[in-house]
């Protein structure tokens, strides 16, 4: 399968980082993700999706579980043609700039993939792979980071920030000691 569906509890998931394209959705509690020095507040039935190779870190309240679905990278790259494709931040809460209808689509889709997964037919696995290519087909209809409409100047100004910001990571894992990056 070119997915990975499972559920957490922990209470913390270190700084870590993987190949894999991941979307977070809140089945209850509240979670916190901090990814790129951004800090997301979920809370029931929130959705969050991380680019592949996002530094993140997740914090769940006492009663948060979230349901984490990772897309293989190069089940992207082998369905989209393109090399290196990133998401905007796929984001549910009220503050989000995305259209609620689109979202929900997302979020349904996600569901739909988490109950085929825990049936155990036969012929479940090619179900999943239908589901997951509609989902991948709504990402990239609705959330597709359209880098190449922005000019080399604000590319090279995007990559300094994106600089900037792993800096700050590191400087932050640096300055705690016993702390390290998992890479998957």
């Amino acid at each position: 399968m070119p997915l990975k569906i499972f559920y957490h509890n922990l209470p913390f998931v270190q700084h870590h980082w993987h190949e894999a394209l991941e979307l977070i959705f809140v089945v209850c509690g509240n979670v916190t993700v901090v990814k790129n020095g951004m800090i997301y507040k979920l809370g029931s039935e929130d959705i969050l999706l991380v680019n592949s190779n996002e530094i993140h870190t997740t914090y769940l309240d006492n009663s948060g579980i979230i349901l984490v679905l990772q897309i293989s990278s190069r089940f992207i790259k082998e369905n989209t043609g393109v090399e290196k494709i990133t998401f905007n931040s796929l984001l549910s809460i009220p503050e989000s700039k995305f259209d609620v209808d689109k979202v929900n689509e997302i979020k349904k889709s996600v569901l739909e993939i988490m109950l085929l997964h825990n049936k155990k037919a036969e012929s479940v696995g090619l179900e999943i792979k239908s589901k997951l290519y509609h989902l991948l087909y709504l990402l990239t209809s609705y959330f597709k980071d359209n880098c190449e409409k922005i000019s080399l100047e604000e590319k090279k100004e995007c990559q300094r920030e994106r600089l900037q910001r792993i800096k700050r990571i590191i400087k932050l894992i640096d300055g705690r000691r016993g702390i390290t990056i998992l890479c998957r």
